[in-house]
C-alpha cells in the first residue's frame, strides 16, 4: 500500500515549510529597531550575519535530533524522549505560547501593519489579521495534502518576489550617490544581544520540519537537508534585504520605523515602489501564517497522544483540526492585546533558550551506535547552546528595567508550565482512580 496519503511531503514541500516558517515578521520590522540601537548599518548586517551562522549551526544540530528519534513533535519529543516528560511538556507549553501563537499572532500583525496603508485605515485595531489567521485555519483543516501544494507555490512565489526586491533595491543602491559618513557609534555587547534577539526570531523556522518528519518520505534524508537548504537560502535573502533596507537613506529617517522596508523602497523607487513592497510583503507574511497553521498544531498533537495535553488526538494523516483552532484562537487574542516590538525580544529570547535545551540533549543522550551524532554535528550543537547562554546573559546585563522584564517574562512561562503540568497529572489521577472505583 502506498505511503503517500500519511506522508505527502517530499524534501521540496519540507524546505518550502522552513522557508515560509523562517521569512516572518521580524525581518520586515527589525532592521530599523537595530538601526536605532546600534547606530551602525555595518553592525546592523554583522547581526544578521551572526544570527545565520547560529541559524545554520541549529539546523545541523536538529538534523542530528531528526535523525536519532523520527518522529513528529520537535523539541517536545526530543525533551520528553530524552530528559523527562516534564521537559518535554514545557517545550510544548513554549511552543503553545510563543513558539506558535506568538509568532502567528507577529506575523499577522505585521501583515496587517503593512496592509492598512493600502486599505486606506490610519489606525489598525486587529481585524485584519485575525481574517487572515482564520483563512488559514480553513485552508489547514481541509488536509495535509491539499495545504502542502498550495504552500509550496505560494512560498515560490514569495521567494521569487523577495529576491526581485533585494535585486531591483542593490541596482537602485548602484545608481546613486554614496551616502555621507556616520560618527561610529558607543557599542555595548547587551544592546548589541538584544537586537541579536530580534534577529534569531526572524531566523526561528529553521527548525519547522522537525514538527511534521512523520509526514516527510524518507525523513532521514529529508529532514536534515530541508532544514539546511532552507536556513541557507533565507540567510543569503536576509542579508541582501537588510542592505538594502539600511542603505537606502540617512539613518535618521530610517531608524526606528516599523515599516522600513517599505520606507526603504519607496526612497529608491518612489511610491510605486513603496505599494508594490506592501503587496510583496503582506503575501510574505500570509505564507508565514499559514506555515505556522501547518506545524504549529502537530506538536499539540503529540502531546494529546502522549496524555499532556487534553484534545483529541486526530486519525493518522489527517489534519489536527481541534489544535489548529486552539492555537489560532489564543493567536488572535495576542493579537488584540500584545504589541510588536514587545513580542520581538521575548519571542527570540525564550524561544532560542527552549532550542537550546532540545539541542543539549546530543551531549549526554546517547542512542544507538549507528546514530551517534558526528563530531560536526556536535561541534554545531555547541555553539548553538553557547550562543543561546551568551544571549541570555547579555540580555540580563541591559538596564535592570529593560533586561529584568524579559527574564521575568520567560520564567513566568515556564512556572506557569510547571503548574499547568503536574495540574493535569493530577486531574489524570483523580480520572483514574474514578475509575478503578
Amino acid at each position: 500500500m502506498s505511503d503517500k496519503p500519511s506522508q505527502p511531503l517530499g524534501l521540496s514541500s519540507a524546505t518550502a515549510l522552513v522557508v515560509a516558517s523562517m521569512v516572518g515578521s521580524a525581518i520586515f520590522i527589525s532592521a530599523g529597531y537595530s538601526l536605532a540601537a546600534l547606530g551602525s548599518r555595518g553592525w546592523v548586517l554583522v547581526c544578521w550575519v551572526v544570527g545565520g551562522i547560529v541559524a545554520l549551526c541549529g539546523a545541523v544540530s536538529y538534523g542530528a535530533l531528526a535523525q536519532q528519534l523520527r518522529e513528529s513533535g520537535g523539541e517536545y519529543v526530543y525533551l520528553a524522549r530524552r530528559v523527562h516528560p516534564l521537559a518535554g511538556f514545557l517545550a510544548g507549553w513554549v511552543s503553545l505560547l510563543a513558539g506558535f501563537t506568538g509568532a502567528l499572532a507577529l506575523a499577522a500583525g505585521t501583515f496587517e501593519q503593512y496592509a492598512a496603508p493600502l486599505l486606506g485605515i490610519a489606525e489598525p485595531n486587529g481585524k485584519i489579521a485575525i481574517v487572515l489567521i482564520l483563512l488559514c485555519v480553513v485552508q489547514h483543516s481541509l488536509g495535509v495534502a491539499g495545504g502542502a501544494w498550495l504552500q509550496n507555490g505560494v512560498v515560490v512565489l514569495k521567494v521569487a518576489g523577495l529576491s526581485l526586491l533585494a535585486l531591483l533595491g542593490c541596482w537602485w543602491l548602484g545608481g546613486r550617490e554614496p551616502l555621507p559618513a556616520t560618527p561610529p557609534p558607543t557599542f555595548t555587547w547587551s544592546v548589541f544581544a538584544v537586537q541579536l534577539t530580534y534577529v534569531y526570531m526572524a531566523y526561528s523556522g529553521f527548525n519547522a520540519a522537525v514538527y511534521v518528519s512523520e509526514e516527510v518520505r524518507d525523513a532521514e534524508r529529508n529532514v536534515p537537508r530541508s532544514m539546511v537548504l532552507g536556513t541557507l537560502l533565507v540567510t543569503v535573502l536576509y542579508l541582501a534585504l537588510n542592505a538594502v533596507f539600511v542603505f537606502s537613506g540617512p539613518i535618521e529617517d530610517l531608524a526606528g520605523q516599523d515599516d522600513i522596508a517599505a520606507l526603504a523602497m519607496g526612497i529608491l523607487g518612489g511610491p510605486t515602489a513603496e505599494v508594490c513592497t506592501r503587496l510583496l510583503i503582506c503575501a510574505a507574511l500570509a505564507t508565514s501564517v499559514s506555515a505556522l497553521t501547518m506545524s504549529g498544531p502537530r506538536v499539540y498533537s503529540k502531546m494529546a497522544a502522549d496524555g499532556l495535553f487534553p484534545i483529541p488526538v486526530p486519525p493518522a494523516g489527517r489534519s489536527p483540526r481541534v489544535a489548529i483552532t486552539l492555537q489560532s484562537v489564543l493567536a488572535c487574542t495576542v493579537v488584540l492585546v500584545a504589541s510588536l516590538r514587545a513580542q520581538l525580544e521575548y519571542l527570540g529570547l525564550i524561544l532560542m533558550l527552549c532550542a537550546a535545551a532540545a539541542v543539549a540533549t546530543l551531549f549526554w543522550v546517547r542512542p544507538d551506535p549507528e546514530r551517534q551524532p558526528r563530531w560536526w554535528q556536535l561541534t554545531a550543537a555547541g555553539v548553538f547552546v553557547a550562543a543561546a547562554l551568551a544571549l541570555m546573559v547579555l540580555t540580563a546585563m541591559r538596564k535592570p528595567d529593560d533586561g529584568t522584564a524579559t527574564i521575568t517574562a520567560c520564567v513566568v512561562t515556564i512556572a506557569a508550565g510547571v503548574a499547568m503540568y503536574f495540574l493535569l497529572r493530577w486531574i489524570d489521577r483523580v480520572r483514574h482512580e474514578d475509575i478503578e472505583q
